[in-house]
């Protein structure tokens, strides 16, 4: 199941970064062409269209990175007292409800649905991520979300 996850991911990761890099060609095209010439001192329409071809750049950038880290990622059995990393499948109680967390090297923010559960990807970059990288089943931590102090208990690692 964490294979054809993960090649879930990876595919919505790729597919995020074809239009990134669309959106950068597009941002330099519009940094760098004639309606972008500055008609008087006050006019800053080429700097803005630099900030932002230089924003969608380090976007491209960034999902590279995720696209090439999920590539490479090796997925192993966790459970059993191992300390949850990459590629570990979390099952989370907060408070009554559960979640079902992916824990990956990139593609922050995506989810899929399998087996009638929402399975959410966690950076180890995250705020959340970070307090789950290291723990083992079992393990209960408090995070606060939204301004609420909350308590997390790790019922299952695959």
């Amino acid at each position: 199941m964490k294979a054809k996850l993960l090649k879930e991911f990876l595919s919505l990761v790729e597919k995020d970064l074809a239009g990134a890099k669309a959106a950068a060609k597009a941002a330099v095209e519009s940094a760098t062409g004639e309606e972008s010439k500055p008609e008087n001192q006050y006019d800053t329409r080429a700097l803005e269209a630099s900030y932002l071809a230089a924003g969608q750049n380090a976007r491209v950038e960034e999902l590279t990175r995720s696209v090439k880290n999920l590539r490479e990622l090796p997925l192993r059995s966790y459970g059993g007292g191992v300390p949850i990393g990459a590629g570990a499948l979390v099952e989370i109680d907060c408070e009554g409800d559960l979640f079902t967390y992916f824990v990956l090297p990139g593609g922050a923010g995506l989810s899929a649905q399998e087996g009638g559960r929402k399975i959410q990807v966690l950076t180890p970059d995250s705020p959340l991520g970070r307090l789950v990288i290291g723990k083992t089943e079992g393990e209960s931590f408090d995070f606060t979300r939204a301004g609420a102090r909350k308590e997390y208990e790790i019922l299952k690692v695959e």
